[in-house]
């Protein structure tokens, strides 16, 4: 899937880091288990309406 050195990077950025975190993916079922296991808040949306998309 992913080269493990970036994976070992991202993981270390998401330990070291002090504030919020923003991660948005349509890849869900790609995403590393590692990094998954370090989210502590997972929020599912629908897809945007044209009109919310035109707002966007």
């Amino acid at each position: 899937m992913y080269p493990n050195g970036v994976v070992s990077v991202f993981l270390r950025i998401m330990e070291n880091c002090q504030g919020i975190m923003l991660l948005r993916t349509n890849r869900v079922t790609e995403f590393d288990p590692a990094a998954l296991s370090r989210i502590h808040l997972k929020l599912k949306y629908g897809d945007l309406s044209a009109d919310a998309k035109s707002e966007v």
